[in-house]
């Protein structure tokens, strides 16, 4: 048989198969919220998204926060209690930036939000969610808070931090419930400048025209800019009472030592060796290092990190990383039965799973989780990618009885199948007549299901 991807929805009598893939990868710029920090000459910029405390991790690099100022949605002094799991944050550091140590001190970190709004709809199957004119697309490395796919309603209120796609959709590593707020509050969105019109004052983000007539544009506008905008909807126009342009350049602080920049190429030069991220070009040359890719495979639509040094004002673009966020190869629940803080693994469903410096651990009510506060019973969600063999886990969420039973949901390669069963992430599955099977999204029968 044919090795494939397989998801089982087990919700209200619902089994879903489809075949193998991942979802669109996108990549995040630098939060908004302050200009570019005041820096002495060995300042280091980062951006990412956090994966874990214990001071904070970001994409896996840990950072202490005893003397860290922390801004959050424009408010400083912060506790380190605001952040979470998922959200993309900028962090600053004046400690060498050394991939291999754990004792660099994070000198400030801010986060600011993406998007928040009013959910307008819901299209569960295919993980997307439209809010204040945009589409935000969500997949199994989206952390919720407050709320889960399953109990999200029309005329929610949400937070959102992720990354914003060329295409004007969004993409959400984080989602937070905010019902709290009255409706009076004015949503935010952030995405990608098309069609500006500047007599007119309009632009589209996706296919969301945007009305700035009201607003003062803190920056200059362009196409292929990144932007973030508040305001309301009126007749189905984006009416802005405050724009901002995402600018991620440094060149004007020579104290900055290195910076990252991470974003969707809009322009290849391939010639005059530049490319444009969201709109602002970056030159690199021979000596520019390249990871999990090459200078061939520089193209509009493909994200990517960029390692800036900085020198006498003078930017060299040292690294470009291409990177995909959203790969995944399973996706199960259930209890852990077996731990090996050693070796670092954990055993469910008599499958072994690994973690590293970049799984992300989460618990809503405990900030601190890692794998050593783990205990054998635990019930748990696990997103994983294989790896030489291995069940390498990206997400590992650690639930409460009422997280656990509200949804069960699977997803991963078949490992046997026969017509009354199929068994995937170490769990065989009976298939009744009497279940809704869904094939490429249309509705068949067990029979035309196992064909």
């Amino acid at each position: 048989m044919q090795r494939s991807l397989l998801s089982l929805s087990i919700l209200a009598g619902l089994l879903t198969g489809c075949g193998g893939g991942s979802s669109d990868s996108t990549v995040e710029t630098l939060p908004s919220g302050t200009e570019p920090p005041t820096a002495n000459p060995t300042t280091v910029v980062k951006s990412g998204v956090i994966t874990g405390f214990g001071s904070v991790y970001i994409d896996g690099k840990r950072y202490t926060t005893n003397t860290t100022t922390i801004t959050v949605n424009g408010n400083a002094g912060a506790a380190i209690d605001a952040l979470k799991v998922g959200m993309k944050i900028q962090l600053t550091s004046d400690d060498d930036d050394d991939e291999n140590s754990n004792d660099a001190s994070a000198t400030s970190i801010t986060y600011d939000s993406d998007v928040g709004g009013i959910i307008q709809s819901i299209d569960r199957s295919a993980g997307q969610i439209q809010i204040a004119g945009v589409t935000m697309v969500y997949d199994d490395l989206t952390h919720f808070i407050g709320t889960s796919v399953t109990t999200l309603n029309v005329g929610d209120r949400i937070e959102a931090s992720g990354y914003a796609m060329a295409d004007g959709s969004f993409y959400a590593t984080y989602v937070e419930l905010e019902n709290d707020l009255p409706e009076s509050e004015p949503q935010h969105i952030t995405g990608v400048i098309s069609e500006l019109e500047t007599t007119a004052q309009t632009f589209f983000i996706g296919s969301m025209q945007v009305d700035y007539s009201q607003a003062v544009p803190e920056g200059e506008l362009a196409n292929a800019l990144q932007v973030k905008l508040e305001g309301v909807i009126t007749n189905n126009v984006f009416v802005a009472s405050e724009l901002e342009v995402r600018n991620s350049r440094f060149e004007e602080q020579d104290d900055i030592a290195e910076a990252e920049v991470e974003g969707v190429i809009t322009a290849v030069d391939a010639a005059a060796q530049t490319l444009e991220i969201y709109g602002q070009t970056y030159a690199y040359n021979n000596a520019t290092q390249f990871e999990y890719g090459a200078a061939e495979n520089l193209a509009p639509g493909v994200v990517v990190e960029l390692n800036l040094a900085f020198n006498n004002g003078e930017q060299t673009v040292t690294k470009i990383e291409f990177k995909q966020l959203s790969v995944t190869d399973g996706k199960l629940k259930g209890m852990i039965t077996a731990l090996d803080n050693e070796a670092g693994s954990f055993t469910v469903n008599n499958t072994v799973f690994y973690v590293n410096t970049q799984t992300r651990f989460e618990d809503d009510n405990d900030q601190y989780i890692a794998l050593n506060s783990l205990q054998l019973n635990d019930l748990v969600e696990v997103v994983y990618q294989v790896e030489a063999g291995q069940n390498i886990v990206l997400r590992l969420e650690r639930e409460d009885d009422n997280e656990y039973y509200e949804e069960s949901e699977v997803e991963g390669y078949l490992t046997a199948f026969t017509e009354n069963s199929v068994t995937l992430s170490g769990l065989t599955i009976a298939m009744s007549v009497d279940a809704v099977y869904l094939l490429d999204d249309r509705r068949v029968t067990l029979a035309e299901f196992i064909a």
